[in-house]
């Protein structure tokens, strides 16, 4: 297994939109459902100095967060907006690993019962540990997180849902809770832990209503509340006229991170 740089990924970087220092890894083994997937390590500003670790957040649908020339539907901006957030002094910054999703498998994935429990595994039991041995983290589970949209926040919201031992900081953008079935019914209250949810005003699937779609996230934030947490460890934001693509996302992406690490 080899770690390169985005540079060496990418001798001629014409129509990409890569900022900052990530580093890329081709073929990372999915052992758990016996497949290969890139994996990309944004480090922030002043990660060569040597003195300090990072909280890390392990990003869904890899191909969408740094590069417009990857993605399939726009770009979340990660990069950049955690850049801006650095120079401006409102974060040390943080570790971000975006995980490709695996194309006609993202659905099967990334919904619990079906393969999401395999690959939830694959984050905790594989993945995280090569993480934690090659780069300067903060293992803990208080400064450990996971984020994505639309399937990828149902299935961010079931891994801080079945460990939240490993993560503390989830981040659930647009989540499609219409998937999860009875799958995070019993949720009990954890301490210490940050559930950012968000859903816009204009969000529309094939077979149910925007406001449908609002409803699901809705239904879902109080069910926290009544599980026991306060409102200052859920958050929910309904965006007026926002709808389910990435610009929205990656508009909504630095409060939201600024809100679950502080």
């Amino acid at each position: 297994m080899k770690i390169i740089d985005w540079e060496d990924y990418v001798p001629n970087p014409h129509g990409h939109t890569v900022t900052g220092n990530i580093k890329i890894i081709e073929r990372f083994p999915l052992p758990q459902l016996n497949r290969y997937r890139r994996i990309w390590i944004y480090l922030p500003p002043g990660y060569e100095q040597p003195e300090q670790s990072y909280p890390v957040l392990y990003m869904h649908d890899g191909q969408n967060l740094f590069d417009m020339a990857t993605s399939y539907s726009g770009e979340w901006r990660v990069d950049e907006s955690l850049y801006r957030l650095c120079t401006e002094n409102r974060t040390n910054g943080a570790i971000v690993v975006g995980i490709d999703n695996g194309a006609t498998v993202r659905f099967d994935e990334y919904i619990p019962g079906y393969s999401g429990d395999k690959y939830a595994a694959f984050i905790v039991d594989t993945l995280k540990p090569f993480i934690d041995s090659k780069f300067r983290t903060l293992p803990d589970r208080y400064n450990t997180g996971t984020a994505g949209s639309s399937l990828g926040g149902l299935i961010s919201l079931y891994m801080g849902f079945t460990r939240p031992d490993v993560f503390s900081r989830i981040g659930a953008f647009s989540p499609a809770m219409h998937f999860a079935g009875d799958c995070l019914n019993g949720w009990c209250k954890e301490d210490d832990m940050r559930i950012y949810l968000d859903v816009g005003t204009k969000e529309l699937l094939s077979y149910n209503s925007a406001r449908e779609y609002a409803d699901f996230v809705w239904d879902s934030y109080y069910r926290l509340i009544c599980a026991g947490f306060s409102q200052e460890e859920v958050k929910l934001i309904i965006e007026k006229d926002a709808e389910h693509n990435e610009a929205d996302w990656a508009r909504r992406f630095p409060e939201a991170f600024l809100w679950l690490f502080g």
